[in-house]
């Protein structure tokens, strides 16, 4: 288990120095990373306090991943076995992302024509799903 939990914590690492990036003003990758309405117009515009925050999270989500393995220690007044629980809600979160919201993402999505779209279909959901079956080991094992 702790190769799977180091794996994860490294995604989670390295997708939050994305966001950071983003944050401070790049545009790799940003393009095709927010959701786009028919007309090709994105759906929202995704500000920086926004970035750090989901940067923040996946922060988080890499550090309870070492915790779950004693890696990084919890602190004292958090329960080791929160972790575990920390670790089903992520892949719930996950995996709930791979589902979608029924109309921009995932594999519920309706609207497929978009460059977000196929980016989403060729890698952000089958990410999501893999992100939440590893979740769902590493909390179970």
């Amino acid at each position: 288990m702790p190769t799977l939990a180091y794996m994860l914590a490294l995604v989670f690492f390295l997708l939050a120095l994305v966001h950071v990036y983003w944050a401070c003003g790049g545009r790799w990758g940003a393009a095709a990373a927010v959701p786009q309405k028919p007309d090709g117009q994105p759906v929202f515009i995704p500000g920086a306090a926004a970035s750090l925050t989901v940067a923040l999270g996946l922060l988080l989500f890499g550090c309870i991943c070492l915790v779950r393995i004693q890696a990084l220690p919890a602190p004292d007044f958090i329960p080791p076995r929160i972790a575990r629980w920390a670790l089903l809600v992520m892949a719930a979160i996950f995996l709930l992302r791979a589902i979608g919201d029924r109309r921009y993402c995932g594999l519920m999505r309706k609207i497929n024509g978009t460059y977000f779209a196929r980016q989403d279909r060729k890698y952000f959901t089958p990410l999501c799903a893999a992100l939440a079956l590893a979740l769902l080991v590493l909390a179970l094992c």
